[in-house]
C-alpha cells in the first residue's frame, strides 16, 4: 500500500431476499389444507399422546432452528 490509499474492509455482497411462504407457495401451485382440524386428531396417531409428543418435538426444533 503506497501512502496516501485508504484501505477499505471488505464488504459482503447483498443476499437475494428468499421468497416468502406464501410465494413459494404460489410457485408451485400449493392449495390450503383448511382450518387443520381433520390433522390434528390424535385418531391419526398411533398411540394416545403421540401427537402432543409430535407437536412438542415440532416446537422446540423450529426454535432451536433445526425444522
Amino acid at each position: 500500500m503506497t501512502s496516501g490509499e485508504v484501505e477499505h474492509p471488505a464488504v459482503p455482497a447483498p443476499r437475494a431476499r428468499r421468497p416468502s411462504l406464501e410465494e413459494q407457495a404460489q410457485e408451485r401451485g400449493t392449495q390450503p389444507i383448511g382450518d387443520g382440524e381433520f390433522y390434528a386428531r390424535d385418531e391419526l396417531f398411533a398411540e394416545p399422546g403421540e401427537l402432543k409428543d409430535f407437536l412438542e418435538f415440532l416446537y422446540e426444533s423450529r426454535r432451536a432452528g433445526i425444522a
